[in-house]
């Protein structure tokens, strides 16, 4: 589940919020049909460089789920959260922040003031995201500059997992500088 599906999920919060400095983590596996310890539960808690938090599960094994990308992090100073409707596999993401979002009066309050994220498709060759890796891709091969999503990036990403295991292993979060 880390390995094959999180990790995408762990590549789009260090792209939106910064680098990764401890994560708790716990999984399981539960079907016999995953072999050699590969799990079918997996939930973490990452704690980012400037102090926002996010959390990260996923499942191959519950019950009826219905597949989606459910995406949420929770800062000091704004959250951005996406989710799918029923039986859709990706939605609108949606942000609220102290810069965006108008101060609450009551507590109840608290759960308004999302706004949807737009993002720039001027920016953008095309309006296909497949389209625009290739291109990005061929691009770089021509210039020779590195992409935006370079495998030495991906260390990154990767030392996220193993401390995901690592926690998940000992029961204890772990402190990404000690890997």
């Amino acid at each position: 589940m880390v390995i094959s599906v999180l990790v995408h999920k762990i590549d789009l919060a260090r792209y939106l919020i910064g680098e990764v400095v401890r994560v708790a983590a716990i999984t399981r596996q539960l079907q016999p049909m995953f072999k050699n310890e590969a799990e079918d539960y997996a939930a973490a808690i990452l704690e980012f460089e400037n102090r926002a938090i996010g959390e990260l599960f996923g499942t191959y094994s519950g019950f009826r789920q219905s597949y989606s990308e459910m995406f949420m992090i929770f800062g000091d100073h704004g959250s951005v959260h996406a989710l799918p409707p029923v039986g859709q596999y990706a939605g609108p993401a949606y942000v609220a922040s102290r810069k965006r979002s108008p101060a609450f009066k009551k507590w109840s309050d608290q759960y308004g003031g999302f706004t949807p994220v737009v993002g720039d498709a001027g920016a953008l060759p095309t309006a296909n995201p497949f389209t625009n890796e290739l291109l990005h891709f061929a691009d770089c091969c021509r210039s020779g500059c590195e992409p935006l999503s370079s495998g030495k990036d991906n260390l990154g990403t990767m030392k996220i997992i193993f401390g995901i295991y690592k926690s998940a292993r000992t029961g204890i979060p772990v402190e990404l500088k000690e890997l």
